[in-house]
């Protein structure tokens, strides 16, 4: 969010206060439908989990929990710029100026996790 508001901040040139103010609250709500919806698709994917007791039973073994119950549903980004650039994941209030692509996330936790939210959906007639 703190992204969104900064890039609101650099179009603020040429703006009046009223509308800046306009601008950035109408990108902080977007970033608040955003976290909202990214939430909801989270609670399905762990409700979804849970109905599986064997499903369930291998996330907590995965995840090192002591109930599968603890999970919140999140499931690690496919990709990550803070593993393909160093510049960005130290200091975020500066935009990184070089090119880069952001590097695939080859975590054996995320992979697991994907393929027993992938089952849960599987199992329940999903694609």
């Amino acid at each position: 969010m703190y992204g969104t508001l900064l890039a609101a901040e650099a179009e603020h040139r040429g703006l009046t206060k009223g509308q800046h103010r306009d601008n950035v609250e109408r990108r902080a709500r977007q970033a608040v439908d955003l976290m909202d919806a990214v939430h909801e698709e989270n609670q399905l994917r762990r409700e979804r989990v849970l109905r599986h007791p064997d499903l369930a039973e291998r996330l907590a073994s995965t995840l090192r929990l002591s109930r599968a119950s603890h999970w919140n549903g999140f499931v690690p980004p496919r990709t990550s710029v803070e593993l393909a650039c160093g510049a960005c994941s130290t200091d975020r209030r500066a935009p990184c100026r070089r090119e880069h692509a952001a590097a695939a996330n080859l975590s054996p936790t995320r992979a697991q996790v994907v393929q027993i939210a992938r089952e849960a959906l599987r199992r329940e007639g999903g694609t």
